[in-house]
């Protein structure tokens, strides 16, 4: 604290504000344009960054490119929010997406599938909110092709839905007729837990075959 003196001062008669004191003289440096975004009070995201914020969602613009975009578009200087602000709200609507029936939808769906085939099999992974967070399933067809031909597999994390932002990652292998094979299908809300959801849906996608290689784009 600098015990700096500047400050306004109002009054409130009949719903009238005025002001009875003001001191303009600060004992430091006032912050920069560049600075001033850190100060919490001067953040906020306004209902013009929201609208262009909810159609990246929906066009599945990746949440790391989100803002980015915007300081392009927009400059640096009208923006009053930092990355992380940025990275907080699309985080809190895309939950809002998923809370709306589909999550349930999604478990309804995967129960009837199981009911058709004995080996159909589905893990699904929840935020510390208890919301639907990742999702992995594999048929009875993908398992018996990860058995013959799963000493080798591909796990991409590169293509997202366009509806829920979500990471779609497919498990896929090269049978004996060098076509592609499915092995089993992710769906990951944050990029940051690639590994994590990659390793155990692994081991419920093999079973008793030893894993040989993985090939994926996870850094």
């Amino acid at each position: 604290m600098t015990g700096c003196e500047a400050k306004v001062r109002f009054t409130i008669e009949k719903s009238v504000w005025m002001v009875s004191y003001f001191n303009s003289q600060h004992n430091h440096e006032l912050a920069t344009s560049e600075e001033r975004i850190n100060l919490r009070l001067g953040r906020k995201i306004l209902k013009g960054h929201v609208d262009v914020l909810l159609s990246m969602i929906v066009a599945g613009v990746k949440q790391t490119n989100s803002y980015s975009f915007l300081r392009k578009e927009i400059g640096f200087d009208n923006i009053n929010f930092t990355k992380r602000d940025c990275h907080n709200f699309l985080r809190i609507e895309r939950d809002k997406l998923i809370e709306a029936g589909d999550a349930q939808s999604i478990i309804n769906f995967f129960k009837c599938k199981q009911a058709e085939d004995p080996m159909f099999f589905y893990s699904v992974q929840v935020d510390q909110n208890n919301r639907l967070a990742n999702f992995f399933w594999r048929d009875g067809r993908s398992k018996l092709d990860y058995d013959c031909f799963g000493d080798t597999f591909m796990f991409d994390t590169t293509y997202r839905t366009n509806k829920y932002n979500l990471v779609c990652a497919p498990f896929v292998g090269i049978n004996n007729l060098w076509n592609s094979v499915l092995f089993g299908c992710a769906f990951l809300s944050d990029e940051t837990i690639h590994s994590r959801l990659s390793v155990r849906g692994v081991g419920e996608v093999s079973g008793e075959s030893i894993l040989v290689t993985v090939i994926t784009d996870i850094e």
